[in-house]
């Protein structure tokens, strides 16, 4: 917590766990108030939490080697700029592997098997907190105030709470694990392993994915535009077209 001033950290030390809540810009020392970064890779990355208060586009960071720090940047940025390596969040997660798992709301993002990032409270700013989950994750809860809380523990620092109780993390990890589960499906039967006879899983994953592109495309084509395609047809002129991107 070398980040974080003095009189915070004795605060933090002395009530047992650092509540996410608490984390405003002026509890940062200036060496931990980063206008700018990079070297900020997943793995490094435990937790994000929007900063509550004025200017509001601060975010939160529990590293894993530095500990607390403040970038001046929104989750929603952060996020845009780390898309997964494994599963790209918006193409898989959302529009397809989620729909076959029948998730439809708290959407986890799949960093690596068996490792997320699930969204948690506070949201602020239209930008949602996320915590890191893996195998080196330890989940608690905790009563505090008549109230029951949720407590993650992250090796080498001291225990973080946020306001959901058991009942709500637990959807959350198990929407991540339902997620997985079909990836880890569609992988085996792509291989021609496993135990289910045919591809089920793998020819939904083609119906969804048709479907999502689909609806995209023809949401985006009107008449002007497959009369100006049908120009350039005629004409041997492919510049009359736009082009579609972000399919």
């Amino acid at each position: 917590m070398k980040h974080l001033k003095a009189w915070f950290r004795t605060m933090v030390i002395k009530q047992g766990y650092l509540d996410v809540e608490q984390l405003k810009l002026s509890v940062f020392e200036a060496s931990g108030k980063l206008v700018k970064v990079q070297g900020l890779h997943w793995d490094d990355i435990l937790l994000l939490v929007p900063i509550k208060g004025n200017p509001s586009r601060w975010t939160a960071v529990l590293h894993r080697k530095h500990g607390y720090i403040a970038v001046n940047q929104s989750c929603n940025a952060m996020l845009r700029e780390r898309e997964e390596e494994w599963l790209d969040y918006s193409v898989f997660v959302k529009n397809n592997f989620a729909k076959m798992a029948k998730v439809h709301s708290l959407m986890p993002r799949l960093l690596d098997p068996g490792v997320f990032m699930l969204p948690i409270p506070p949201k602020r700013y239209n930008n949602t907190s996320w915590c890191r989950w893996d195998r080196d994750t330890m989940y608690g809860s905790i009563i505090s105030n008549k109230e029951e809380l949720s407590m993650m523990f992250y090796n080498g620092f001291l225990s973080v709470v946020f306001h959901i109780d058991e009942k709500a993390f637990s959807r959350r990890l198990s929407n991540a694990e339902k997620i997985e589960a079909v990836v880890s499906q569609l992988c085996m039967e792509l291989r021609g392993t496993g135990k289910t006879k045919g591809t089920p899983v793998l020819d939904t994953f083609i119906n969804t994915v048709g479907g999502d592109f689909a609806s995209k495309f023809s949401g985006r084509v009107t008449r002007d535009l497959l009369g100006q395609a049908l120009k350039e047809m005629r004409d041997s002129n492919m510049t009359v077209m736009p082009e579609f991107e972000d399919f």
